[in-house]
């Protein structure tokens, strides 16, 4: 409810905002709504950008330290190929395979039809349970990966390095050779 009612009302508090000190006169529809979509921007996040507006007492901007945009590529690299596969999957089921379902059959009656209707349940249904499982399923993944990295050793830069040693002498007069 909170993810409804939070953009809003942090648009209306800025646009009020720079309404009164009339920093903005033009346009501010466009960008309070840009403002809005930028809420989630790692690069830009936004209590760096609102901290003046809610007058963060408490908020030092130079303590706050914005994410290199190539380590943001990469952390994000997964959910970016799988957007990209999930849009591309569902246009080719929409456009080219149920279509292709449907032709296939020579004449459409009534029974032809329940299939096809019954075929685009089954497939919302799938979507449906894919929108609202995926994000678990990926949480409970690095939950794992994390547990994981929790288990293993943390450092090995505190070990000491072993010295290797050949007891055997090269001839009589040389000493035993360490590496």
């Amino acid at each position: 409810m909170g993810g409804f009612l939070f953009p809003p009302l942090v648009a209306c508090i800025e646009k009020s905002r720079k309404a009164f000190r009339n920093e903005e006169n033009t346009n501010l529809d466009c960008q309070s709504w840009q403002r809005i979509y930028e809420l989630d921007n790692p690069l830009s996040p936004w209590a760096f950008e609102y901290a003046e507006s809610f007058s963060f007492s408490n908020f030092n901007k130079e303590s706050y330290n914005r994410p290199d945009p190539e380590e943001v590529r990469r952390v994000y690299r997964r959910s970016w190929y799988f957007a990209l596969g999930s849009a591309i999957s569902f246009v080719t089921v929409g456009v080219l395979i149920l279509p292709g379902l449907f032709y296939a059959f020579k004449l459409p009656d009534v029974v032809y039809f329940k299939i096809w209707i019954y075929l685009v349940l089954v497939l919302l249904i799938a979507s449906a349970g894919v929108a609202l499982f995926m994000p678990i399923v990926w949480e409970g993944i690095q939950l794992y990966h994390l547990w994981r990295m929790q288990l293993q050793p943390k450092h090995k830069g505190h070990i000491i390095p072993r010295i290797e040693c050949s007891e055997a002498p090269n001839d009589e007069n040389s000493q035993s050779s360490c590496s």
